[in-house]
């Protein structure tokens, strides 16, 4: 996955990204691209030896994307791929203490034999609406 976009990606406008499939994925019947912030953290429940630690997702934001029809997936005919992100979505942030937040894109491909399916990190930033103080 690559962006068309410089670095970094903001919330507030259009993501443009391309994906290029995986030498090993020839043709697809369909493919869904997920685009989607989420926010993880942990949470526990018990006392004792019954305490028990979860791993809670949230997805925040989603939207997606499907091709029409089978896809020649060969890795030099990549897929472009646009999304609007509302400037109200978070950014990124992997390095909070209580909860972290990223975005992912998740690529579902329907194929003969073997179906497809990896998600990738996308490093998208809020966008700084606040004027600094005098």
């Amino acid at each position: 996955m690559q962006s068309n976009e410089t670095f970094p990606l903001h919330t507030g406008g259009s993501i443009n990204l391309v994906w290029s499939a995986p030498s090993g994925l020839q043709k697809a019947t369909g493919i869904s691209f997920v685009l989607r912030c989420a926010e993880e953290w942990t949470e526990t429940t018990g006392t004792g030896k019954h305490r028990r630690t979860h791993l809670i997702h949230e997805q925040l934001w989603a939207a997606e994307r499907k091709t029409e029809g089978p896809v020649d997936c060969r890795p030099d005919l990549p897929i472009p791929l646009a999304f609007d992100v509302p400037s109200t979505a978070p950014g990124s942030r992997l390095s909070e203490k209580q909860a972290i937040t990223f975005w992912e894109l998740d690529v579902q491909a329907k194929a003969p034999g073997v179906d497809f399916s990896e998600r990738y990190l996308v490093p998208i930033y809020a966008i700084n609406t606040q004027k600094d103080s005098p």
